[in-house]
């Protein structure tokens, strides 16, 4: 569960969350209040974010880095943030995410071969950071390769010219069990 604090309570700096994909396969976010803001993805042209609509006994369903990079870019992450719409009211949410299992191999939007759980604690750490630290982290973390200007369509990369540390992966079905 997340609480959002009213911005008497929290302070105009330490409200809602910045924008991001999430680390996860997929997020289902489970919320009656107003609060959450998207930026479409593709080439629809939409640079801006803008709330959505809570529907009452709904969930808002994100794709997440780890199925973005597991579909080959073919899915495309949510970039995402929560600020406040109402700034006098507690915000709350449940988030509920699924994520492959640690040792599920990738390619990242850098071109690296990286595992679920490699990605998971480099992002993680990124966006848990304070916020000096998090100016420093490339955008291609906090936003999982995605980019703003309209133009997330999936684009084939070669992976990085560094040798990578693991061997490459044999890719083959993913399976998830809930």
């Amino acid at each position: 569960m997340m609480h959002y604090l009213p911005t008497s309570l929290a302070g105009e700096n330490n409200i809602g969350h910045q924008k991001h994909t999430d680390i996860s396969s997929l997020t289902l976010l489970f919320s009656e209040q107003w609060g959450l803001q998207i930026r479409p993805p593709g080439t629809c042209g939409a640079r801006e974010m803008g709330f959505v609509a809570p529907k009452p006994g709904c969930a808002f369903v994100h794709v997440g880095d780890s199925l973005r990079f597991a579909s080959g870019m073919k899915m495309q992450s949510c970039i995402h943030r929560v600020v406040p719409f109402d700034p006098t009211e507690h915000r709350y949410s449940i988030a509920y995410f699924l994520r492959a299992e640690d040792d599920t191999m990738f390619m990242d939007s850098e071109g690296r071969y990286v595992t679920a759980g490699q990605w998971h604690d480099e992002k993680f750490k990124a966006f848990t950071d304070p916020w000096m630290y998090q100016a420093m982290a490339p955008k291609t973390m906090i936003l999982g390769g995605m980019t703003e200007a309209g133009e997330d369509d999936p684009v084939e990369r070669e992976p990085a010219s560094q040798p990578s540390p693991v061997a490459k992966p044999q890719l083959g079905e993913v399976t998830v069990q809930a």
